[in-house]
């Protein structure tokens, strides 16, 4: 889903179901690149598929993640990732009207 992040400022960001416990989270950084990341789903909550294991980064719900990465750098997660979540794909700051969550039927 790159194609709906270009021209879009860093910190943008889409998160959409991929599979069974498992999201997508596709952000713009560095100047307009378009990165993914997988995010699981585990009994304690959510986190990045490589720092699961690590209960410091479990967030008990999606949002607490996107909340915490809001404030955050994902360079935590990621070196190459130096922005926040800034811009829910689609929110009013972009001059947009829905939620940064687009569910799997409306792609």
């Amino acid at each position: 889903r790159s194609e709906l992040l270009r021209g879009k400022p860093d910190g943008t960001f889409l998160i959409r179901m991929k599979n069974s416990g498992q999201y997508a989270l596709s952000i713009v950084h560095s100047n307009g690149l378009v990165d993914h990341c997988l995010i699981e789903k585990v009994e304690k909550g959510y986190g990045f598929a490589d720092t699961i294991s690590d209960p410091y980064y479990i967030y008990p719900t999606l949002d607490d993640l996107v909340y915490h990465y809001a404030f955050k750098s994902l360079e935590e997660h990621n070196a190459c990732l130096k922005t926040t979540l800034t811009y829910p794909l689609n929110c009013p700051a972009l001059q947009q009207k829905d939620s940064g969550y687009i569910a799997p039927s409306s792609l």
